[in-house]
C-alpha cells in the first residue's frame, strides 16, 4: 500500500515486492504466466509501463479449478455438518 492506502503497482518478478513473491507466498506451484492472464483478463490488474496495478481489491475466481474448489467443498461441508448438527 502506498502513503494514501491505494495497492502499489508491482514488478511481475523478483524476490521482493513482486507479483512473483506473492503468488509463491499463496500457493508455490502457481505458473506466473497463467496468474497474469489471469488477472489481466479478468481485469483485476493491468500493466502500467513495466509493472501492474489492481483494479479491484477483489479477484473473481469464477471457472478456477483445482484449490478454489477444494476452499468451496470445504466450506459446503461446514454448512452441512451445522445444519447436520442444529437439526
Amino acid at each position: 500500500m502506498d502513503e494514501r492506502g491505494n495497492p502499489r503497482t508491482l514488478p511481475l518478478q523478483g524476490r521482493r515486492c513482486s507479483l512473483e513473491a506473492l503468488m509463491r507466498h499463496v500457493d508455490a506451484s502457481l505458473k506466473l504466466e497463467e496468474v497474469i492472464r489471469y488477472l489481466l483478463r479478468t481485469q483485476t490488474a493491468r500493466k502500467v509501463g513495466t509493472r501492474y496495478a489492481l483494479n479491484r481489491r477483489w479477484i473473481f475466481l469464477r471457472g478456477v479449478s483445482g484449490s478454489a474448489h477444494a476452499r468451496s467443498l470445504r466450506g459446503l461441508v461446514g454448512l452441512l455438518r451445522t445444519l447436520e448438527h442444529n437439526i
